[in-house]
């Protein structure tokens, strides 16, 4: 029963990790694509360099969110099919997961301000799109800045869980084959011993 119930909070956690990583990437490919269009527009009026490449705080949740679509999706098949073994592999890919969203975190470090006036993301963004001559939907993008570091942080503790318990297991299975080898070698000392001693009475 307590098994049932375990399984079916992780299937829970597993599938609002998969939406909100559906989320992100919706998001971020948003703000990517205003970048390039503003380095289009930058082109078109004969600039040579028109800079404003999709900063890292975008590119690097983006590929870890892409990644934990795929990842999850195979740690809810894990979760409800298959055995142990791939269930410690989904454990790993949570830990990979982690430390790219923790990286995230860092990246977009400067854009935690409830003010959105003071998120730097924000106003690159609405800047660009101003220059364009279009509106430039403070309040949106502001809002939309705030979402992505939002899902960012909330994946951080689900997965932060995960990549613990892929740890402990790690240890626990390391240990337990320093034992088995342990346990192999003094059979084999135990028998080379009596193998001896029997050789020395006869």
């Amino acid at each position: 029963m307590a098994a049932g119930i375990a399984k079916t909070i992780t299937w829970l956690i597993r599938t609002l990790q998969f939406l909100f990583a559906i989320i992100l990437v919706g998001i971020i490919s948003y703000m990517i694509h205003e970048y390039r269009e503003f380095r289009d527009f930058r082109h078109h009026l004969g600039i040579k360099n028109p800079g404003f490449k999709p900063p890292r705080e975008l590119i690097v949740p983006e590929v870890f969110s892409v990644l934990a679509i795929l990842f999850t999706a195979f740690s809810i098949m894990a979760v409800c099919f298959l055995g142990y073994t791939l269930q410690l592999l989904a454990a790993f890919l949570d830990f990979v997961l982690w430390v790219g969203y923790l990286t995230s975190a860092g990246l977009l470090r400067h854009n935690y301000h409830v003010r959105s006036s003071r998120n730097p993301l924000r106003n690159t963004i609405t800047d660009m799109r101003q220059e364009r001559g279009m509106n430039r939907h403070e309040h949106r993008i502001g809002g939309i800045v705030r979402l992505l570091v939002a899902l960012v942080l909330i994946q951080l503790p689900w997965l932060s869980t995960h990549a613990y318990e892929y740890m402990v297991r790690v240890i626990y299975g390391a240990a337990l084959l320093a034992l088995q080898l342990e346990f192999v070698r003094e059979c084999n000392f135990s028998v080379t011993l009596h193998h001896n001693s029997n050789k020395r009475f006869r």
